[in-house]
């Protein structure tokens, strides 16, 4: 919202400049009617649930700001700053000072001027838009904007500073589909010049591939020249019918070699009893390729064992067992099972690869909501890995939830195990139940579950 009391804007604890009360500046602006104090960043998880579990959506996670607002002030007299220095009357002459100092920057924010003709009193800036500098850059757990570091001139250890210059392409226009770029070149416009310096450039390259060129065709004509050389050279044609009768006599003994019929017919027998022999399965040493460069991966079984043979076959199962442990380290069996009857039971168990089963004996009625930590420490989760959680008695929930939890190491910076895989309720817990749990996208971890049973 812009200036005083624009759109609504009443609140006078909005004062993050050292303003008066109410602010005297109408080239403020702010967004949102209170006052922002933290610039903490935190971490932010959207469930399908918390919008009326639209389709198509299965969650979002991202990072946002506490500060939700700031204000840029375009005028010099409320910045003590300026108005304390008789030196300085404008915002282009503070940043000259030694007050202003080096930083970086990844974006640049383009304003301009709406100047009443009749009245250039009547003059207000708006944001015409924001100019990322550079691509987002993808990380594993995010992204970034590539930095540009804007150093300020020091006068004390000499070093030089910088600046930047950034083209932007504009047309005002009332008719829409029109779109494309005027430009008038006359006293005031210095883009003639640019066009010049351009031009220029673009003919000192051409000059380069000139001379090159030049270099190409001297070489092209030297070579010419020497062929031509040779070819005057030549007073006959002996040394020519000499190599062509030398072709000749090679071509009569190899006839030779053919003159008689049974030499092909051996060839083409022997070539068939080797096709055949591949056609078998018997095949030669020669042709066997070298086993010793097949590796078995993650899942799967190479035996070699057999010469000049390879099998090979799946190693791993439907399930991986997980082995389930209480908030004691103490491992969760038959004879001895995990006792609801507690303030927060809980288990504990290392996520495996592939396809996981977690099984799980309880006694006694739960005293408060089951929670199920998946440690991703070692293995992490893959798009499409499934979690099946099982339980070989009968589960007395009573009216207690069960929650699942992961990402122990707090990749997205909401604590350890601060990811919630699903909530189930009491209402859909059967006697025996079976829940599958599905990650949906790696790396912000997103799940979904479906209850068997």
């Amino acid at each position: 919202m812009l200036g005083l009391n624009s759109g609504g804007y009443t609140d006078s604890n909005a004062n993050w400049m050292n303003e008066p009360t109410p602010p005297t500046s109408l080239d403020s602006y702010f967004t949102e009617p209170i006052t922002f104090t933290s610039p903490i960043s935190v971490d932010i998880q959207k469930y399908p649930s918390d919008y009326n579990n639209p389709v198509g959506f299965n969650g979002s996670a991202y990072v946002r700001s506490q500060l939700d607002g700031i204000s840029v002030d375009f005028t010099p007299n409320d910045y003590e700053q300026i108005i304390t220095d008789p030196t300085i009357a404008t915002i282009p002459q503070f940043n000259g000072t030694d007050l202003a100092s080096t930083f970086e920057f990844n974006a640049v924010l383009v304003y301009y001027d709406l100047v009443d003709t009749s009245n250039t009193a009547n003059t207000v800036t708006n944001l015409y838009g924001i100019l990322l500098v550079d691509n987002i850059t993808p990380t594993t757990d995010g992204g970034y904007i590539q930095r540009y570091p804007k150093y300020k001139p020091n006068k004390v250890t000499g070093q030089n500073g910088n600046s930047y210059g950034f083209k932007i392409n504009l047309r005002f226009d009332a008719s829409p589909g029109t779109a494309g770029i005027d430009t008038i070149v006359n006293d005031y416009n210095t883009f003639s010049m640019q066009l010049f310096s351009e031009a220029t450039a673009q003919l000192q390259e051409s000059a380069k591939i000139f001379q090159t060129q030049q270099l190409e065709i001297s070489e092209l004509d030297q070579k010419v020249q020497s062929l031509e050389n040779q070819i005057t050279n030549v007073s006959d044609v002996t040394s020519l019918q000499a190599q062509l009768n030398s072709i000749q006599r090679q071509l009569d003994n190899a006839n030779l070699a053919f003159a008689n019929d049974t030499v092909l017919l051996d060839l083409i027998a022997k070539n068939s009893d080797e096709i055949q022999g591949l056609a078998n399965g018997n095949v030669p040493i020669t042709l066997q390729y070298n086993t010793n460069v097949i590796r078995q991966g993650t899942g799967i079984n190479v035996d070699t064992n057999t010469p000049n043979l390879i099998t090979i076959s799946l190693a791993n199962q439907e399930y991986n067992l997980m082995v389930p442990f209480d908030k004691d380290q103490l491992e969760i069996t038959t004879s001895n099972p995990l006792n609801l009857n507690q303030a927060t039971p809980q288990v504990f168990s290392d996520l495996r690869i592939y396809t996981n089963m977690l099984r799980l004996d309880t006694v006694n009625e739960a005293g408060g909501d089951l929670n199920v930590y998946i440690d991703d420490t070692d293995i992490q989760w893959s798009t499409g890995q499934t979690l099946r959680l099982v339980f070989n008695n009968n589960l007395n929930i009573g009216s207690r939830n069960i929650r699942v939890w992961t990402d122990a190491q707090s990749r997205l910076n909401t604590g350890s195990f601060g990811v919630s895989m699903g909530v189930i309720t009491n209402i859909d817990i059967s006697q025996k139940p079976i829940i599958e749990f599905i990650c949906t996208e790696q790396g912000i971890l997103n799940f979904v579950y479906d209850v068997i049973k």
